[in-house]
């Protein structure tokens, strides 16, 4: 009877090493994806920190301001410069805004093309709720197809049948940072 306790005691005392060793495997890969979580938070709370960008007011340039690309077809030319000093590089996750007046505000989507040579270049559909750019300056040598630091974002939105007299345009970054202007 002696020799089964012994050996009841010992499988108990292997279960409860293995047991711990599962209880402590879990808890140190926990810690891990808790402290990789806590390191992508922090990565993108800086990387929004040193985003800033704001909608070039200069009266001298005329934006932002509608052109005409066709009968009854306008398109509104503005720009956007990057005050920040993070690299803005994915237009796909950046927003436009336009509201009027008469109408509230309606988001644009980039329409993913490359640049155009010609302003109002790819107003085409007149249902369509994107943007494009038309250049990138002064030079867009450091990264292209990227808005770096001091960089200025040459920016179209096509298809309108009127000219508002008051509207608000803006931007938001895929970080979340966002430039408003009112004309």
């Amino acid at each position: 009877m002696a020799g089964a306790e012994i050996i009841g005691t010992g499988i108990c005392i292997a279960l409860l090493i293995i047991v711990a060793y599962v209880i402590a495997g879990s808890i140190i890969t926990t810690t891990g994806l808790v402290i990789n979580a806590q390191n992508d938070m922090n990565r993108q709370i800086e990387a929004r920190l040193n985003t800033d960008i704001h909608v070039n007011d200069n009266p001298g340039l005329n934006f932002p301001t509608f052109y005409s690309y066709a009968v009854n077809r306008y398109y509104l030319h503005f720009h956007i410069i990057n005050t920040g000093n993070e690299v803005i590089s994915n237009f796909n996750s950046t927003d436009v805004y336009l509201a009027t007046s008469t109408n509230a505000p309606v988001q644009y989507k980039f329409d993913g093309a490359a640049q155009d040579a010609t302003f109002g270049g790819r107003c085409g559909d007149a249902n369509s709720r994107t943007w494009n750019y038309y250049d990138i300056f002064p030079d867009d040598n450091m990264n292209p197809g990227m808005l770096d630091p001091g960089e200025e974002l040459s920016i179209d939105i096509c298809n309108f049948n009127s000219i508002p007299d008051h509207f608000l345009v803006g931007a938001t970054t895929p970080n979340g940072v966002s430039a408003f202007y009112t004309v």
